[in-house]
């Protein structure tokens, strides 16, 4: 199931500013492997579920 976390939510839980995640969000920036794992973290997915679009399909 998906969550509808804002991206103010999202940043203060993965230390950064809401613009910065804003940025990571529309591709403007590139993401590193932390946060990634930070997002996962965050949203409750497993990152092969995330990486293979299983999560987005169902």
């Amino acid at each position: 199931m998906a969550k509808a976390y804002s991206q103010e939510y999202m940043a203060y839980r993965m230390d950064c500013s809401q613009n910065a995640y804003s940025k990571i969000e529309l591709g403007h920036t590139k993401i590193t492997l932390i946060q990634l794992f930070k997002i996962v973290d965050v949203l409750e997915l497993n990152l092969h579920e995330l990486i293979a679009g299983e999560v987005l399909a169902n």
